[in-house]
C-alpha cells in the first residue's frame, strides 16, 4: 500500500486490481487493472506510477482510473528483467525506480524522466545497489535524502532531486533492516518529520521440514535456510524440487530425500520458478524470464525452450497446476481485463493455448491428480474466494477442458490445496492457519466429497506445502522467525546522517 500526498487515502493492490481507499471511511474504489503489484507512488499531480506485474516495467494512470500507460521499457539485453518499486519526485517530472537485472552488475535505483508521451528515453542509475530505494524530501531544514540497503545495513546520502545526484557522504542509519530477498523491496518507511520504521532482516530465512499427519515434527531437511518456495515432490517420491531466490534471482534447485544431496538444477541469469514435473518425474518443466522450458530432471542436458524459442510464452503465468500425460500444463495466468483464469498450455513444438477455466472474477491456484482427471482451485466468482473440485477431460490430443461435474468444498478460507497421490484425498491449508485432509470418492462414478479432517494447527508454516508419495507426510516451508518479526521505529533518524556537504 501507498500514501495519497494529502495522507487522506491509500492506495493498494488487490484481487488483480489496483485501487484505492478514504481512510475516513467508504468503499475501494478500482483505479485500475494491476495482476501483481510492485509498488506504486500517488504523485500531487494526480498520477499515480505503479508497476502492475511481477517482471513488469514501470506504467503511469489517472488516480481517478483508466487504461494505464506503460512508462519504461525492461531492456532485455542488459538483462533486465522487473522495473519495480517507483518513486515520484517534487515536481512530478522525474522519478526513482528499482532495475532487477540477471547482470547484478546492472542492477540499482535509476532516475526517469516521464515523457509527455510515450517511453523513458532518459534514464540513468543514481545507486549501485539490490534494494529499492526510499525517497524522503527535505524538511526543517535537511536536504531531501535517498536511503537503500546494503548487507542488511540502511544506508543513506543527500539527494538532490533537480539534478537528481546523491552527494555528501555515505551514512549508515541502521543495521539488521530487510529486504524483501525475490523482489529486492526494501522494508523500510521514512516520512518528512523525522520517523522511520523498518523490519528486522531475521524473518524470512525459511527451512524446507516434513510434518506427519498428527502434526508431529519438524523434521528439517538439511537444506541451507533462505528465501525458499514452491516446494514439489517428484512423482516417485524420492527428490524435492524448490526454488532459492537470492539477490533478486531464482533458481531451481533439487534435494535427493534418499541421499540429502543437495544440488541446483538450473543456474542461468534469468529469474526461474512455476515448475512442473512430467508423470513420470524425468523432465521438469519451469518459467525463465518470459519464456517457457524443460529439462531434464537429472541435470544430463540443458534446458530447452518450449516451441523453439525464448521469447514471450503468453501471458505471465502466475501458479502451475501440474503437468498432464498428454504433456499439457494446467496453470493460471492473466486473462483479458487483468482477470486470472485457468489455461492449458501444449509443451509441444509449436505451442498451444486454451482455456480450462474461465469467467468473471480470478480463477487461482490449481491442482490437478496425477492422472489428470481431477482439478481442484479456488474462485473468488461470488465475491470472496472460495475451492472448487472439477472434472477434466481431454480429448485425443490431450487437451484439458473443463467436465460437468463441479463441486465446492465444504471449507472456508482455503488457502492453497494440493492432491494425495492417489487422489483420494485433498489437503488444504486455511487462512486461520490450520490444515485439513478432505475424502474425496469417486468408487460410484460420480465425484463425492466428504466431511474435512482437521489434521493440525499450522501456525508456523507458511500455505507452500506439498504431499509426500505416502500421503502420511508432508513437506512444508516454515519461518522460524516469522512470530518474532519485529518492527522498530527510530526518531529523528536523520541524527544519524555524518557531517557533510550539504
Amino acid at each position: 500500500p501507498f500514501w495519497s500526498p494529502d495522507s487522506r487515502w491509500v492506495a493498494f493492490f488487490e484481487r488483480g486490481s489496483l485501487r484505492r481507499i478514504e481512510i475516513a471511511g467508504g468503499l475501494p474504489e478500482k483505479i485500475c487493472a494491476a495482476p501483481w503489484g510492485r509498488g506504486g507512488s500517488w504523485s500531487e499531480s494526480g498520477w499515480v506510477l505503479f508497476t502492475p506485474e511481477g517482471g513488469g516495467a514501470v506504467h503511469r494512470v489517472l488516480v481517478d482510473g483508466g487504461e494505464p500507460i506503460p512508462v519504461t521499457a525492461l531492456d532485455s539485453a542488459s538483462g533486465e528483467d522487473a522495473h519495480d518499486w517507483p518513486v515520484g519526485l517534487p515536481g512530478g517530472e522525474k522519478f526513482l525506480f528499482f532495475i532487477r537485472s540477471g547482470r547484478r552488475e546492472n542492477q540499482g535505483i535509476y532516475l526517469g524522466h516521464i515523457p509527455k508521451s510515450g517511453l523513458v528515453t532518459e534514464r540513468e542509475r543514481i545507486v549501485a545497489t539490490s534494494s529499492s530505494g526510499l525517497f524522503v524530501p527535505s524538511s526543517g531544514g535537511e536536504p531531501a535524502t535517498l536511503l537503500w540497503v546494503q548487507e542488511e545495513s540502511l544506508l543513506a546520502r543527500y539527494f538532490d532531486p533537480e539534478s537528481g545526484r546523491v552527494y555528501g557522504s555515505t551514512s549508515k542509519i541502521a543495521d539488521g533492516v530487510r529486504v524483501l530477498e525475490s523482489q529486492r523491496a526494501t522494508m523500510a518507511s521514512a516520512s518528512a518529520n523525522g520517523t522511520l520504521v523498518y523490519a528486522s532482516a531475521a524473518a524470512g530465512q525459511k527451512r524446507l521440514a516434513l510434518f506427519d499427519r498428527q502434526g508431529r515434527g519438524p523434521e528439517i531437511l538439511p537444506v541451507p535456510a533462505g528465501d525458499l518456495y514452491q516446494p514439489s515432490i517428484s512423482p516417485d517420491g524420492t527428490r524435492l524440487m524448490y526454488v532459492r531466490t537470492e539477490d533478486g534471482q531464482g533458481d531451481i534447485w533439487i534435494y535427493d530425500l534418499a541421499t540429502k544431496e543437495n544440488r541446483s538444477l538450473t543456474a542461468s541469469a534469468h529469474y526461474e520458478e512455476d515448475m512442473a514435473w512430467s508423470p513420470d518425474g524425468t523432465e521438469i518443466a519451469f518459467s525463465r524470464g518470459n519464456g517457457y522450458f524443460r529439462a531434464k530432471s537429472d541435470g544430463s542436458e540443458e534446458p530447452q525452450p518450449v516451441g523453439g524459442t525464448e521469447l514471450s510464452w503468453g501471458s505471465p503465468v502466475d501458479s502451475v497446476g501440474g503437468w498432464l500425460p498428454g504433456d499439457w500444463l494446467v496453470l493460471t495466468a492473466e486473462s483479458e481485463g487483468g482477470d486470472f483464469d485457468i489455461l492449458g498450455r501444449s509443451l509441444n513444438e509449436p505451442w498451444e493455448q486454451i482455456p480450462v477455466l474461465a469467467g468473471s472474477g480470478i480463477q487461482s491456484g490449481p491442482a490437478i491428480t496425477r492422472d489428470g482427471s481431477l482439478l481442484a482451485f479456488m474462485s473468488d466468482e461470488t465475491g470472496k474466494q472460495e475451492a472448487y473440485i472439477v472434472s477434466l477431460v481431454t480429448d485425443q490430443g490431450g487437451r484439458p477442458t473443463a467436465g460437468p461435474d463441479r463441486q465446492k468444498l465444504p471449507l472456508e478460507g482455503v488457502l492453497r490445496v494440493r492432491w494425495r497421490p492417489d487422489g483420494k484425498e485433498l489437503f488444504a491449508q486455511t487462512v486461520a492457519r490450520e490444515f485439513f485432509a478432505i475424502p474425496i470418492d469417486r468408487s460410484q462414478g460420480r465425484l463425492r466429497i466428504g466431511s474435512p479432517v482437521r489434521l493440525f494447527e499450522a501456525s508456523s508454516r507458511t500455505a507452500d506445502f506439498d504431499v509426500a508419495e505416502d500421503g502420511e507426510r508432508f513437506v512444508f516451508l516454515i519461518d522460524p522467525e516469522a512470530a518474532k518479526q519485529t518492527f522498530t521505529v527510530l526518531l529523528n533518524w536523520p541524527a544519524r546522517l555524518q557531517s557533510g556537504l550539504k
